[in-house]
């Protein structure tokens, strides 16, 4: 099952880059910087795109920065459920952040969608977080096959309360 759930993963990460680092690290690929739990690896593929997989290779983070031109975070997350013709499995009340945690982001707004995904087989959980400020936005998505999500959430909250948009 891990080697399924590995293949499934590397669909996700485009390993393709250079590693950066191995560690605890601030990465930070444009405007802002995010902690990664020691002993994740971490590779950027470009100059815009952050990506960050788990020690045990079942969970992965990709931190992808873009202008937005004008566009609020709801409506670059509703593009994305678009192109993947998947829906948002959260209750409309838990689709932002909390307030506390926008301000210590320094983000203006965050919109956050949940997914089930199957991809070779395999059941994914994947959350995508949209953050903006001014005119960028930061795109974080976490992906985990659904038999492991239950090892992960504070280790994806974790990571996520640690982004600061510069």
């Amino acid at each position: 099952m891990r080697h399924v759930a590995f293949c499934s993963l590397l669909i996700f990460l485009s390993c393709s880059g250079a590693p950066v680092q191995e560690g605890a690290i601030r990465g930070s690929a444009g405007g802002y910087t995010i902690v990664f739990p020691q002993k994740w690896k971490i590779v950027r593929p470009d100059d815009v795109t952050l990506e960050a997989v788990s020690e045990d290779e079942l969970a992965g983070v990709r931190i992808v920065e873009q202008g937005r031109i004008g566009k609020s975070a709801e409506d670059i997350l509703g593009k994305i459920e678009k192109q993947l013709e998947v829906q948002n499995s959260l209750p409309e009340s838990s689709r932002t952040l909390d307030a506390n945690l926008l301000k210590e982001s320094n983000a203006q707004h965050c919109a956050i969608g949940q997914y089930a995904l199957r991809k070779n087989g395999v059941l994914l959980r994947r959350k995508i977080w949209v953050f903006v400020k001014g005119q960028r936005a930061f795109v974080i998505t976490t992906n985990v096959p659904e038999s492991y999500a239950g090892e992960y959430p504070g280790v994806f909250e974790g990571i996520i309360k640690s982004l600061r948009a510069q």
